[in-house]
């Protein structure tokens, strides 16, 4: 049975992984802001795909997730990836 934490702690770790993306980014970040990097597909981030999987493993590292291939594959938009791998299996 798959679970969704609450909305605060789900807000915490979407802000937490923009963050992270933000420091990373080779964008311009004062054209991105929270909802606009949210409606974007990880591919259009602007991110090394090395530093993007080091922002994976901080993000792992601080929540006790695992993040699994099947969810690092295709382009979803930020938003739906990151609530993807903010559920915990029970």
């Amino acid at each position: 049975m798959s679970t969704i934490i609450t909305s605060m702690e789900l807000t915490e770790f979407k802000q937490l992984a923009i963050k992270l993306i933000l420091e990373e980014t080779a964008s311009d970040i004062t054209s991105l802001n929270e909802k606009d990097i949210l409606t974007k597909n990880l591919s259009k981030l602007n991110v090394e795909s090395l530093a993007f999987m080091e922002i994976v493993m901080e993000l792992e590292d601080r929540t006790n997730l695992t993040v699994s291939d099947e969810q690092l594959s295709g382009d979803p938009l930020l938003d739906d990836f990151l609530e993807n791998i903010y559920k915990i299996d029970q």
